[in-house]
């Protein structure tokens, strides 16, 4: 009887995984991986064991300009970086919801995805416009969301990969 459970459980999984047509994967959507932020981390620890080793000599004035420095790349980290990562990981999860059908959580993930961008840009100077002109296709993309799935898609994954060459410091 259980055997039979699990057979008719797998059967219907199949058949309705079979009508639904597959969207290619985008490695730029979901692309989580931040390993260009180790170079802020390595940066800001080696400030602080800087500011340490001064604080020991004596070198009290040293050791507070290193610990601004560590501050500022603190700083960078949480309104530049992070919110960058943050938006790219709302764009993905807004597809993900439009291709199910789930319209209005998948516009909500959009809004949240612009959010961090505007963050991000209030924090750079040198990449604003870059950034403004990502939110502004976002927002196109937002008002598009259930009409044309797959320009969605596109439009979405070329995002996705400005946004990683932005996190990951590439033109």
């Amino acid at each position: 009887m259980r055997v039979l459970k699990s057979v008719f459980l797998c059967g219907i999984v199949l058949i309705m995984g079979c009508g639904r047509k597959e969207q290619p994967w985008q490695p730029a959507l979901e692309e989580n991986t931040v390993y260009s932020l180790n170079t802020i981390v390595a940066e800001t620890r080696n400030h602080l064991d800087s500011a340490r080793e001064f604080q020991r000599s004596g070198r009290s004035w040293r050791a507070t300009e290193e610990l601004e420095a560590a501050r500022n790349s603190i700083d960078r980290l949480e309104s530049y970086y992070l919110p960058l990562i943050n938006s790219r990981a709302h764009l993905s999860a807004a597809l993900r919801l439009s291709n199910r059908g789930e319209f209005f959580k998948a516009r909500t993930e959009m809004v949240k995805a612009r959010e961090q961008l505007a963050r991000a840009q209030a924090a750079s100077a040198e990449r604003k416009e870059d950034l403004q002109r990502i939110s502004d296709m976002l927002q196109e993309i937002e008002t598009e969301l259930g009409k044309e799935r797959r320009a969605s898609w596109e439009r979405c994954t070329h995002i996705a990969t400005q946004l990683n060459s932005i996190i990951t410091g590439q033109r």
